[in-house]
C-alpha cells in the first residue's frame, strides 16, 4: 500500500505540472476534469450542476474551477440543445 500511495501521490504533483496550475491536483478541477473525461468516452452529456457534483464540492466552488477550466481551454461549456435554461461542459481534446 505503501508503494501504491507514494505512486499517487507523484502522479498528482505530476498532473499539476501537465496542467500548469498549482494545486490543481488537489483541487475539485481533477475530479471533474476525470469525471467529464469519463462522461466523453460513455457519450454522456454533463450539466454544469452534474459536473460539481462531479467534484464533490459546494456550488460556488464548482462553478469557479469550471470557469478556471473554460479560461484554460480544457473544457467548454455550451447552452444544453434540449434545455435552453441550462448548459452542459465537455472535455476538449486538450483536457
Amino acid at each position: 500500500l505503501v508503494a501504491l500511495a507514494q505512486k499517487i501521490y507523484s502522479a498528482r504533483r505530476k498532473t499539476d505540472d501537465i496542467i500548469g496550475i498549482p494545486g490543481f491536483a488537489i483541487s475539485p478541477a481533477w475530479d471533474i476534469l476525470l469525471d467529464l473525461y469519463q462522461a466523453r468516452f460513455l457519450g454522456k452529456e454533463v450539466s454544469v450542476t452534474s459536473a460539481c457534483i462531479g467534484g464533490a464540492c459546494p456550488p460556488t466552488t464548482g462553478l469557479r474551477w469550471l470557469q478556471v477550466l473554460d479560461n484554460t481551454g480544457l473544457i467548454i461549456r455550451r447552452p444544453d440543445r434540449d434545455d435552453k435554461r441550462r448548459f452542459v461542459v465537455e472535455i476538449t481534446d486538450a483536457g
